[in-house]
Formats: structure tokens, C-alpha cells, sequence
């Protein structure tokens, strides 16, 4: 990078107060992504002025160097695969979209009908909200713990890397979650928990079972039939009781059979009672770890598709020398006959199911177990590769193919991910008649003016929000009334204002069935004032037009509408909504103040009706102290009343985020464990991070926080799994003791932490993944400061120059993950239509890095990658890629006025943007044009002095002819 003319210190000219964007996701915790304005470029740069040509070398990951190094991809050796594939043929769905005149086009929502859809639509809680779609193949493999070791070997080596290449050709991920991959911290609940979630969240296959000869030792069975209650041991009626008061009976199984299913969060007393009390009934009551994970894997009396079966028989175990590792091996001969009987019926279980498929292999027995080294072994681990292999490559690709016919719109997945929190977000909401009362008053009226809700942060104004829009139907009518929910920040077309007016107005159209666009007038969705104009031009319609329209009911609800940017045009919007007819009516909710603007006095200059604000009080000591006791009352504890006190006094503050905190550590700390309770979030927060150490690897939890902190709108586990996998401070300290390093990271221990941060997170999808990010923007800020990150709002004063390295070499994982080869271990990143995440996601990462490594990375991947510009021009739009040329040179021409990079630096990419600009305005007059004679005109306008003068240009130009014509017809 070129050296500044001059170095200046200018503390406190640039302030981070004036960020627009926030590294979290919630429905309380709104931004737009991760990337930083340029003033918070410039504080960061300037911290690094005693070395200009990048951060220091700290032992954090991705310390930044020059950016074709290769030692930087910290995981496996040995690295193959292209981070550019050929775009392929199935699931090539996404059409070129050169022209934004148009709304996003309504899809057909065959795959959850279109009564559901409807019901989505028009925003009615109270009926059935469909599940949000998945795009990830979440596999639990189950196992015993020694006795498949080579096998899993083989998957790791040979089988997954294959699938993980067909999943990325559709654009789907794989999560393979494999707790015996280090089974010293395996434990039953986890497992429990990851068969659930690979259930729930897999749009495939979910489950692969090994199956061998080795039963294992005794546990508490998670799962027993009402058959089997009744051929306990008679006299044991009090053992009995025991039992049932740690189980779920179910009387409703299709076989008219009742069963029994362990409770979960059982204490650790409890189970080892309830171990004893089987013992002493019998115990061949008693099942092993691998039984409770078929039976919870493949319910009794049920259909179960997407499991996979494959079964290993020993033959000639009987006069040789037994190995324990893979048979059950026992002292006492009467343990081993009990194990080996349930094994005998735990196959004929099997054999029972209604699994998709089962496998059996008759293998050699050999005391060293599996080994390439014998040649029918080496046949037998040949044959279940090619038979997995085939089996989930078919799954997978059934399952793009089921999803390929049943896409969805655009405006339907957003509509139902914020339908979908809000309803989760009802069951934990806590009653405020009041308000509740007031609201109402104004449902029923004719003002003109909105209804503006604020209060301090923390306070539950989003919960609030989520129960009006589910009380909202019933009040005024569930069939006359359609309501428009968005937490503001939770999804990328709610944080942006004009993206945000665009989802308005095509639900709107959608709800009321009105024609798209709207009868006689033209739209430009790529201004801000055109999509003002719009939405009011709509709700006149609603509120003045036809007959049809005179009975509907529109009601609006923004949550958040502080953390929308940018904030001018989110000010603007006040005056679309100024003067509402009365079957119109809009709920805003707000901060009251950020830092030392009062964003109350702010609105008043557009809406000085005093009755349009209604104040958010904090809870009251009775109020606080219900909710305690309700905790308490249902996690069956026991608190003296000092204690309750305690904890109640450390709740004084207005913060539910707090008091959330609170109870968590209440019901999370073990009988025997002093309570002690701190009296301010922050210090909370700390006793959090404490607490999760206790349970996880302490670096491995400080990146995974890092990384979901860092992530904008937020990360898929899969992406988390790889960045910690390239993380070398990571992998040395999962390392450390073993007799060889781990190649990647295994998965129990990002199971593990994900389980533990689960109160703490919310998911949804955005860019086609499955994210996962903070459930609150204070907590977000908090973390911050626990792993010194920076954060929107920091004040100048409190940036360091260790946190500046660290925020730097965070995003340069992002990017370095979505740009360099990985492993076999990680999933690829190609550049390809439907990989969104990455044409959306590096632009953003990437930019950030500018100040410190300047803008040789972003034009090489990007912005003179004809590969990455034909792609995203393809799966987006042209708007799109001119918006990520404008971000960089919003950033360029900050550090050129400061003299950090010189204007030749930025030469190439204004030429390339100018000719697109070019291309953007002859799209405005032939809408239709199609994507080759647009690349053959982009060309055409490139002057010939800079295809002579820059490389990339003169590379660029000489390729897109025949890379346009292949392109198109893969």
C-alpha cells in the first residue's frame, strides 16, 4: 500500500457516534451490517500510525498481511478446492434482474399453501404460522464411542467433503455433528439436544446411524414403552413412582400404546436416582447411551424419513481375543448376556423402523478393529463410502429438487421471519394493561397522526410491539384487517429505509390483492422519494378509494425505527404518515434518546401532537417480583426470601435485559453454588462469560462470540465451524495435550457453546442462511467491551488500539473464509448465484479493511473480478454492484483527502463504475435488455487508453466475450 504524504493526529475530530450500523442481529438489536463509516475507517487507521502498513502482529487470528499470502487458511494442510465453481445447472433459478422499476415479484407459495400464505400476509398471529424455511443439511451422526473409528475417519476424509461440494452447488450447507469426535466431553443431553435441532433443521437426511456389535455401558433409558412399565418387577409400586415422576407419559402414539419420555433438565441428583431405582427394579431397564439415540432418532410407532441406518456384524468374535473397544466386555457374565440381549433387540428395533434405509455389512473380526491393511476391510470401508455416498447425494438432491419446485417469494420470507419472532416473542411477553388500553383507544380513532411508543432501552418496547401485532386482528376484525409488522435491523429489507418502503408497498399489494405496480403510475424503486410517494399514494387508496377498500383496515407497526439509516430519509418517512385516513393506522416505537440526541424532540418537529407518544414505564418491584416467582415456581426451586430480596435489589434497574440475566443465572447455578447476583448489566454479562467457561473451552467460547458479535446481521453455524477451524489460536489450544493436532474443530465443542449462548441468540434466515445473532443490542454492546471489539456508539475516547487489531483481524477472517481455498473439513465458498451470502457479505467485510490494506484486495476479488461482476450482476441486479462501488469509494475518498492513499489508486475502479453507471441509465429506457448485450456494451464504453494503461482492465476486457457466452450457458 502506498505510504501517507503526512501523518496527522486529529483525536476526537471523528466521532463513532455517527455509525449507522450495528455487528448484531435481533428483533431488538436492528442495524443494517458490519461495516463501519468512513470517520470510524479513519479512527482505526490512525490508531495503526507506527506501522502504515497494517496492524500489528498480535497473537489474534488473521493478523493482516499482505492478502495473496497463502499461510494465512489456518486449517488442514493440504487445501484443494477452487473458491470458483461453474455455476450449476440445478437449482439455477435466480433470473437476471437488471431492472429495479418494478416491485419484488410475488412468488407462488405452493409449499405452505396458500391459506398459510395468506394468513402470512396479512400478518394474523393467531393462526398457523408456517416454519421458516431452511437451506442447511444438518446431520447427526450417531455412534457408539470407540467402536467405528475408521469409519468415521473415512466419512471425515472421503465422504464429507463430496457432499459438502454438492450441498454448495445448490447452494446449501452441510453441518455434520459428530460428539464422538471427542468423546471425553460427550454427554447425553447434548446429544439429546443436536437430534432434535438436525430434526427440526435439516431439509433432508438428519440422521446417520453406525450400528455395530458394542451395546455399551448402562444409562438412563431416554425413552420406554408402556409394555415395558408393566413387566417391571411386581412389589416396586413406590420404585415405580420413582420412575414416572422423571418421565412424560403419552397416551396418543398411533399403536394405542402409551410411552414414556425422560424430562428434560433432570438435575444431576435426579438422574442418579433414577439410575439407582433402575437398578434396583432391573437392570435390563436400563439402555445405553447409543439405544437412547436411536429411540429418540426413530420414535416408536413413527415414520421417519431422512434417517440412515448402516449396520457392522463381527463374524468369528467367539474364540478369539475380545477387544472392549468393540464389544461389550464384561467380568460378570450376566452384565454381558443382559447387553448382548439388548443389542439383539435393539437391531430387530431397527429392523422395525421406518427409516429410509438400512445397510448391513458382515466383516472379518479383528482385536485391532477396522484396518485398510486387511483387504476385506479395505472392501468393506470401500463399499459403505460408495453407499453413503450415494445415499445422501441422492437425498440432498431430492430435497433441492422438492425445494426447487416450491420456492418462495422474496416478500413471503420476509413478512414471515418477523411474523415468526414476533409470535416466539408473545409467549415470554409480561402484561402492560395500560398501554395496552391506550393503544386501543387509538386503533378505534380517526387521528391523523401516528402512534409513537418510547422509552429507555432494555425497557420491552419490542416485546410490547410483537403483542399488538398479535392483538391488533382481534381487536379490529381478523377478517377485514391486514397488519405490517417489521423489527426494524432484524433482516437486510428492514434496515435500509428504502428497501424497508419497498417491502411495505409489495405486501400491501399482496394483502389487498391489488395490481402490481399500482394502475397508472410509475415507480423508481432506487429513490427514496418515488417509494415515499408510493406507500402514501397507497395508503390513500386503502383509506379513500373504492368501495372494495371502505371495510379493510391497515395497520402498521415499526419497531425501532432509531436504528433504520439512514436516518434523514427514516425522519422522511414521518411525512408519508403525517395524515392517515381512519382505516389506517401506524405504531412506531423508539428509543427516547441515543447518546445526547432526544429523539422525542426530533419527532415532535414532524409530529407535535402531545397524544401521539406513549411512554414505556419500567417495571414496577411487584412486577418484577411475579416474573421471579414464576421462575422460581417453575424450575421447581427453592429461594429463602433474603435471597429473593438479593436478587430483586440487583434488578433495580430498569433493564429487562438485566433482570433476563438474573434469572438465567438463577436457574443455570447448581443448588450447592452461591448465589451471587450483580447489580449492573455489564457486570452480569461478565458473570455470564464466566459461568460458560466453566463448561466450554475458553477460546474456542471467546471466538464464537467474537465471530457472531463481528457478523453484522448474523453467521450460520456452518461459518462458524470454519472460521474456528482457520483460527490457529483455536486449533492450538483444542490441540494442546493430544498426541496430534486436530485437523479441524470438532463439533461437540461448537455444540456445546451453542447450547449455552441458546438463551442469548435468535435465528432467522438471511441471504439464503440459516444466522444466528445477539437477541439484544445492549448485550451485543456488552460483549463488545467483554472481548474488546468495537462497537457502533463507542465513544472515541475508549477505542484502543488492541481492540482496533482485534475488529480488524475478525472481519479479515470473514474475508479470508469466503476468498482462499479452505479444507476438507470446510465448506466451499464458490462465487456463484446462489451463494448470496458471499455476494453479499465480502463486499462488507472487505471494505473494512480498506483503511489499513487499501483497495488491492477489493480489486482482485471483486470490483476487476469479471467471474464475481457477471455473477452478482446475474444473481442481484446492476443497483447492487453499483452500491458496493459507491461503499468504497465513500471510504476511498476519505483516506485520499487525508493523504493515506493517493487518487491513481482508485483509477481503475471509476472507470469500470462509470461504465456500469453507463449501462445503469440505458436499462432505465430498455428495461428488457438482455444480460449479453449489456456485458458487450459494458465493454464497448471501456476507453482504450485504459485498457492499454491498467492490467486487470486490459485482462477484463480481453475475457468477458467468451466468459459471458459459457457463462451464460451453464
Amino acid at each position: 500500500m502506498i505510504q501517507p504524504k503526512k501523518k496527522r493526529e486529529k483525536e476526537g475530530k471523528f466521532s463513532p457516534l455517527s455509525m449507522t450500523s450495528s455487528p448484531a442481529v435481533s428483533p431488538m438489536s436492528r442495524h443494517e451490517d458490519c461495516a463501519y463509516t468512513a470517520p470510524e475507517m479513519y479512527a482505526m487507521r490512525q490508531l495503526h500510525k507506527a506501522g502504515q502498513r497494517g496492524i500489528r502482529h498480535t497473537a489474534l487470528p488473521g493478523s493482516l498481511q499482505p492478502l495473496n499470502r497463502s499461510s494465512h487458511v489456518r486449517s488442514a494442510p493440504n487445501s484443494k478446492f477452487d473458491a470458483t465453481m461453474k455455476l450449476p445447472k440445478v437449482m439455477n433459478k435466480v433470473e437476471f434482474a437488471p431492472n429495479q422499476k418494478v416491485l419484488p415479484q410475488i412468488g407462488n407459495e405452493k409449499v405452505q399453501g396458500q391459506d398459510h400464505a395468506q394468513n402470512v400476509y396479512r400478518g394474523n398471529l393467531d393462526s398457523s404460522i408456517p416454519n421458516t424455511p431452511s437451506n442447511v443439511v444438518r446431520i447427526y451422526l450417531s455412534t457408539g464411542g470407540t467402536d467405528f473409528e475408521a469409519e468415521r475417519a473415512m466419512l471425515q476424509d472421503k465422504v464429507f467433503p463430496q457432499l459438502r461440494h454438492v450441498c454448495a452447488k445448490h447452494g446449501l450447507e452441510l453441518n455434520v455433528v459428530d460428539l464422538r469426535e471427542d468423546s471425553d466431553l460427550y454427554s447425553a443431553d447434548l446429544g439429546r439436544h443436536e437430534i432434535q435441532q438436525c430434526r427440526s433443521l435439516s431439509i433432508g437426511p438428519f440422521v446417520m446411524v453406525l450400528l455395530g456389535d458394542k451395546y455399551g455401558s448402562w444409562q438412563v433409558p431416554y425413552q420406554f414403552s408402556e409394555s415395558q412399565y408393566v413387566k417391571m418387577k411386581t412389589g416396586q409400586f413406590e420404585k415405580r413412582d420413582t420412575v414416572l415422576q422423571c418421565y412424560i407419559h403419552d397416551e396418543g402414539s398411533s399403536s394405542g400404546m402409551g410411552t414414556y419420555t425422560l424430562k428434560e433438565n433432570l438435575t444431576e441428583e435426579q438422574l442418579q436416582k433414577l439410575y439407582d431405582t433402575f437398578q434396583e427394579i432391573g437392570a435390563h431397564n436400563l439402555s445405553s447411551e447409543l439405544q437412547n439415540e436411536i429411540h429418540m432418532a426413530l420414535p416408536l410407532h413413527s415414520n421417519t424419513p431422512g434417517c440412515y441406518v448402516y449396520q457392522r456384524h463381527f463374524k468369528d468374535t467367539d474364540n478369539k481375543e475380545q477387544n472392549p473397544d468393540l464389544l461389550d466386555v464384561s467380568t460378570d457374565q450376566n452384565t454381558t448376556k443382559i447387553q448382548q440381549k439388548n443389542m439383539d433387540d435393539l437391531r430387530q428395533y431397527v429392523k422395525n423402523s421406518n427409516t429410509s434405509k438400512v445397510w448391513r455389512y458382515t466383516v472379518p473380526y479383528s482385536k485391532n478393529g477396522i484396518s485398510i491393511k486387511d483387504k476385506d476391510h479395505e472392501k468393506y470401508l470401500e463399499k459403505i463410502q460408495q453407499d453413503v455416498l450415494s445415499d445422501f447425494t441422492t437425498a440432498i438432491q431430492s430435497s433441492v429438487m422438492k425445494i426447487a419446485g416450491q420456492m418462495t417469494s422474496p416478500i413471503y420470507m420476509e413478512v414471515l421471519q418477523h411474523t415468526s419472532i414476533a409470535k416466539v416473542m408473545c409467549e415470554s411477553f409480561y402484561q402492560q394493561a395500560e398501554i395496552i388500553a391506550q393503544v386501543k383507544i387509538y386503533l378505534n380513532s380517526k387521528e391523523k397522526h401516528p402512534l409513537i411508543i418510547h422509552g429507555l432501552p432494555e425497557i420491552g418496547k419490542s416485546f410490547l410491539m410483537a403483542k399488538l401485532s398479535q392483538l391488533v386482528p382481534t381487536h379490529l376484525g381478523e377478517e377485514r384487517t391486514v397488519t405490517l409488522l417489521r423489527f426494524i435491523g432484524l433482516t437486510s429489507d428492514s434496515s435500509i429505509v428504502i428497501n424497508l418502503l419497498k417491502s411495505l408497498c409489495t405486501q400491501i399489494h399482496v394483502a389487498f390483492n391489488i395490481p402490481i405496480p399500482f394502475p397508472g403510475i410509475t415507480v423508481d424503486t432506487t429513490s427514496f422519494q418515488s417509494m415515499a410517494d408510493y406507500l402514501k399514494k397507497l395508503i390513500n387508496h386503502l383509506g379513500y378509494g373504492d368501495e372494495a377498500m371502505k371495510n379493510k383496515q391497515l395497520v402498521i407497526l415499526l419497531d425501532g425505527i432509531n436504528q433504520l439509516s439512514p436516518m434523514d430519509q427514516a425522519m422522511n418517512i414521518l411525512n408519508v404518515i403525517t395524515d392517515l385516513p381512519p382505516t389506517v393506522r401506524v405504531i412506531l416505537s423508539t428509543r427516547s434518546s441515543m447518546g445526547s440526541i432526544d429523539i422525542i424532540e426530533e419527532l415532535k418537529k414532524k409530529v407535535p401532537e402531545a397524544k401521539a407518544y406513549l411512554e414505556v414505564q419500567p417495571l414496577s418491584k411487584a412486577e418484577k417480583e411475579k416474573i421471579l416467582s414464576s421462575v422460581i415456581q417453575n424450575t421447581n426451586m427453592t429461594m429463602q426470601k433474603e435471597k429473593l430480596e438479593a436478587l430483586l435489589e440487583a434488578a433495580s434497574s430498569h433493564s429487562l435485559l438485566h433482570l433476563k440475566l438474573l434469572t438465567h443465572h438463577l436457574v443455570d447455578v447448581s443448588s450447592g453454588e452461591n448465589l451471587e447476583f450483580s447489580s449492573t448489566l455489564q457486570k452480569s454479562i461478565q458473570v455470564l462469560i464466566k459461568r460458560l467457561q466453566k463448561s466450554n473451552d475458553a477460546t474456542v467460547l471467546k471466538y464464537t462470540m467474537a465471530y457472531i458479535t463481528i457478523s453484522g446481521e448474523g453467521i450460520s453455524e456452518v461459518e462458524l465451524h470454519d472460521l474456528l477451524s482457520r483460527n490457529s489460536d483455536v486449533m492450538n489450544a483444542i490441540s494442546k495435550g493430544r498426541n496430534t493436532p486436530m485437523k479441524h474443530l470438532p463439533s461437540i465443542f461448537l455444540s456445546q457453546v451453542m447450547l449455552d449462548l441458546h438463551p442469548f441468540l435468535i435465528r432467522h434466515m438471511e441471504h439464503g442462511r440459516l444466522v444466528y445473532g445477539w437477541f439484544h443490542h445492549s448485550f451485543m454492546e456488552g460483549v463488545s467491551r467483554e472481548l474488546n471489539i468495537l462497537y457502533p456508539g463507542q465513544e472515541q475516547s475508549s477505542i484502543t488500539e488492541e481492540a482496533c487489531d482485534f475488529t480488524l483481524a475478525l472481519h479479515r477472517d470473514f474475508v479470508d473464509m469466503f476468498c482462499e481455498p479452505g479444507s476438507d473439513f470446510t465448506m466451499p465458498q464458490p462465487t456463484s448465484a446462489v451463494n448470496l451470502r458471499k455476494l453479499f457479505k465480502l463486499p462488507i467485510h472487505s471494505r473494512v479493511l480498506v483503511p489499513v490494506l487499501g483497495l488491492t484486495h477489493v480489486k482482485q476479488h471483486m470490483f476487476c473480478n469479471l467471474n464475481w461482476l457477471l455473477t452478482k450482476l446475474k444473481a442481484t441486479s446492476i443497483d447492487d454492484v453499483m452500491l458496493d462501488f459507491e461503499n468504497v469509494f465513500t471510504i476511498s475518498d476519505m483516506l485520499e483527502r487525508e493523504g493515506i492513499i493517493q487518487a491513481a489508486e482508485t483509477e481503475e475502479l471509476r472507470i469500470i463504475y462509470k461504465c456500469l453507471k453507463d449501462a445503469q441509465d440505458g436499462l432505465s429506457k430498455q428495461p428488457d435488455k438482455k444480460l449479453k448485450d449489456m456485458c458487450q456494451e459494458l465493454i464497448a464504453s471501456v476507453p482504450k487508453d485504459a485498457i492499454e494503461k491498467y492490467e486487470l482492465i486490459a485482462q477484463l476486457v480481453q475475457d468477458v466475450g467468451p466468459a459471458v457466452q459459457q457463462w451464460l450457458a451453464s
